[in-house]
């Protein structure tokens, strides 16, 4: 998934903040989080390191990022064909 999509997509959901911090050699750290909904009502984060120069985050990880935030329910990420389909 391209990075600025990820971003623009989230960037709606009133419930997840998005921290970025950039290091000296242009890497950046993205620090997703929200408050995990009843009943535990605690606060949750979840960072994903984007190299300088890279535009794709892997799927897997925004999903684990979505899982993590309990916000999964958010359509974000395309369908993926089923491997095993003939």
């Amino acid at each position: 998934m391209k990075l600025s999509v990820l971003l623009s997509s989230l960037k709606q959901v009133a419930e997840i903040d998005i921290d970025e911090r950039t290091h000296k050699d242009g890497t950046k750290v993205f620090i997703f989080s929200s408050l995990r909904p009843f009943p535990q009502f605690e606060h949750v984060w979840y960072p994903i390191v984007v190299l300088a120069g890279q535009e794709d985050v892997d799927d897997d990880e925004v999903e684990a990022m979505l899982r993590h935030l309990w916000m999964f329910q958010l359509n974000l990420i395309p369908e993926r064909p089923d491997p095993n389909a003939n």
